[in-house]
């Protein structure tokens, strides 16, 4: 298996500024490896064909991001520690299998991109 890809990318638009959480439900658990909230005109990479629109800055954005662990026995979800490059969020530990991401903080609109792959057939949860 090569590294991680894109396995989701879209807009989450909030229309008006103000503190605002946002659930993204992936189709099936993956392998998570991160999240990334795409500044404007940067594209996630791979065939995704999307470009970032957030606002305002990502580099001045408090973000929270979280995704449930489904390999966990707790029902709380681990919060994404940020990345060296602004709007990166990686998991904490090696590997996360998730299929749900929240996102909590101060924005009008985030471009989002989650990064992984998808589990393996006898990685089922």
């Amino acid at each position: 298996a090569g590294g991680p890809t894109v396995l989701f990318a879209d807009h989450v638009d909030a229309r008006v500024m103000g503190e605002h959480t946002r659930e993204l439900r992936l189709p099936e658990p993956v392998a998570l490896h991160s999240v990334r909230v795409l500044s404007r005109g940067q594209k996630p990479g791979g065939t995704s064909t999307l470009e970032g629109k957030t606002f305002p800055d990502v580099r001045t954005m408090s973000l929270g991001v979280y995704a449930n662990d489904r390999l966990s026995t707790s029902s709380a979800m681990p919060r994404l520690r940020p990345g060296q490059v602004a709007g990166s969020f990686a998991v904490p530990g090696d590997r996360l299998v998730s299929d749900c991401i929240v996102v909590r903080g101060n924005f009008v609109r985030l471009s989002i991109a989650v990064y992984g792959s998808p589990l393996g057939s006898g990685e089922a949860v």
